[in-house]
């Protein structure tokens, strides 16, 4: 039988890729730019933005606002 992880185990951290500014009312919306060299390339073929923005909610928000990597 094989041990399977247990996921409460894990300690979240926000990652160095992802650029985020706090909006109005406390939202946060995180950016993440697409540099690598791969989709750089995917970038000229398919006409695709350089970036994402993603609006989180209140839940979200505050899941992010949280996240400390302790």
């Amino acid at each position: 039988m094989t041990k399977k992880d247990n996921y409460l185990d894990y300690i979240p951290k926000k990652s160095h890729k992802i650029h985020w500014k706090e909006r109005e009312e406390g939202l946060i919306q995180l950016i993440v730019y697409r540099d690598s060299l791969f989709e750089r390339i995917i970038r000229k073929l398919f006409f695709t933005p350089d970036k994402y923005i993603i609006d989180l909610d209140r839940m979200g928000s505050f899941i992010w606002n949280n996240i400390d990597g302790k």
